[in-house]
C-alpha cells in the first residue's frame, strides 16, 4: 500500500481506449473509486482475428497506470489426432484382462487395463502425465487402487526399474501422474478401467509435459473406443 501511495497510483483518473488491428473496440474511464472494483475482461472471437500478426493497442488519456495481461485459448476440431513428440514420446494401449490386446472394442461391464509408456529424451524435473478417460468408463477400484498403489516401473537400466516414485490422482475425467524428476529413459504405468455406458467414444490423447517448461513434452494418438451393450442372459 505504501508503494502504491508513493507512486500516485491511487490518484487514477484516465480514459482507456482499446484498439484491435487499428479499429477501436472499447473505451472506458477509471477513477480512484474504480481501482478496487476488479478487472475488466475482454474476449476476442476467432473470426475477429486475422491470419498472421494481430495488434492490440491500449491508449490512455489522463493520469494513472493500467496493467493488462493476455491469454490465447484455441481448440482444434480435427479427427484422429496424431501423436506429438517434443521431448517425450507418449504411447497408450488398452488390454483386456483375459487377452493381450483388443481392437478398441469392449462390452458394458467388462474390465480392461490402460498401459501408458513415456520415453523421455533427457533428464527433466517436475513432469505431469494426464491420461483422459474414455467417456463411458470409470476407474476400477481393485485392491491395489484402494491402497493407493498403481503399477509403475522405469527403464531396465534406470535406477527406477523396479520402483518409480510418483503421485497419482484419479480425477473425474482423467488419470494424473506427477513426477519430481525423470532421467532419460522409458517409463511404464498401468491402471484399470471398467466399461459402463454403451456407445462409440473419442478418447483424447494422453499428454505429458514439464510443468515449468510446458514446451517440453508430448502426447499420444487419439483413440476411438466402442462399448457394446451387454447381452441379455
Amino acid at each position: 500500500a505504501d508503494y502504491v501511495d508513493y507512486t500516485g497510483e491511487f490518484e487514477a483518473n484516465y480514459t482507456a481506449t482499446i484498439s484491435l488491428n487499428g479499429e477501436e473496440i472499447d473505451s472506458f474511464a477509471i477513477t480512484r473509486d474504480d481501482l478496487l472494483s476488479g478487472g475488466r475482461l475482454m474476449r476476442f472471437a476467432g473470426d475477429e482475428l486475422k491470419k498472421g500478426d494481430n495488434k492490440v493497442v491500449v491508449n490512455l488519456t489522463g493520469e494513472g497506470r493500467l496493467y493488462s495481461s493476455y491469454q490465447l485459448t484455441y481448440y482444434t476440431p480435427g479427427e484422429n489426432i496424431k501423436a506429438v513428440d517434443n521431448g517425450i514420446v507418449v504411447e497408450r494401449t488398452y488390454v483386456k484382462d483375459e487377452e493381450m490386446g483388443f481392437e478398441h472394442s469392449t462390452m458394458e461391464g467388462e474390465k480392461f487395463t490402460c498401459y501408458l509408456t513415456m520415453k523421455v529424451s533427457e533428464p527433466v524435473d517436475y513432469v505431469m502425465l494426464e491420461d483422459f478417460l474414455p467417456a463411458g468408463c470409470e476407474f476400477e477400484e481393485d485392491i491395489e487402487f484402494q491402497r493407493g498403489y498403481l503399477y509403475g516401473w522405469g527403464d531396465y537400466y534406470s535406477y527406477y526399474y523396479w520402483y518409480l516414485p510418483y503421485t497419482f490422482e484419479a480425477r473425474d475425467d482423467r488419470a494424473v501422474f506427477f513426477f519430481t524428476h525423470l532421467n532419460e529413459g522409458e517409463y511404464r504405468f498401468a491402471y484399470k478401467l471398467r466399461a459402463e455406458t454403451p456407445g462409440v467414444f473419442h478418447t483424447m490423447p494422453a499428454v505429458a509435459y514439464a510443468m515449468y517448461s510446458p514446451d517440453f513434452g508430448g502426447s499420444s494418438n487419439e483413440v476411438h473406443l466402442k462399448i457394446a451393450k451387454k447381452r441379455a442372459d
